[in-house]
């Protein structure tokens, strides 16, 4: 599952992913709710999230356990690079990150090593 406010990223991942081998699915809001409804009936293995949803005053560190309850491995997908929010989010629960500002081959082998069972810190310049 793939959750992040940009409509032209989250779908063009979703379609560059599917390319790869991954079914990805990007739920139709981005609301704590309909996040965590859309992973209630989905159940994903590997939920990318973004940071900061709509706008940057809230972040999505409160949807991490949540999902991650759901059995989800959560993997920080953001353009955020400030190491105390980073590690917010592994406090939380997240395995690890990577930033937008990385080639796209980096989040696909990301995503494939955490498919696999490997561990993810970070991915970032």
């Amino acid at each position: 599952m793939l959750v992040d406010d940009h409509e032209l990223l989250a779908h063009s991942l979703r379609a560059a992913l599917g390319a790869e081998g991954f079914e990805v699915v990007v739920p139709p809001g981005l609301t704590d709710a309909e996040v965590l409804g859309h992973a209630e009936g989905l159940r994903p293995g590997i939920v990318l999230l973004d940071l900061h949803l709509a706008d940057d005053e809230r972040t999505s560190v409160g949807l991490i356990g949540p999902l991650c309850d759901l059995g989800a491995t959560v993997v920080m997908v953001t353009g955020d690079t400030h190491r105390h929010r980073l590690a917010e989010c592994i406090e939380a629960g997240a395995l690890g990150w990577v930033t937008k500002a990385e080639p796209f081959d980096h989040l696909v082998e990301a995503v494939r090593g955490v498919a696999a069972g490997r561990q993810l810190l970070g991915v970032s310049q």
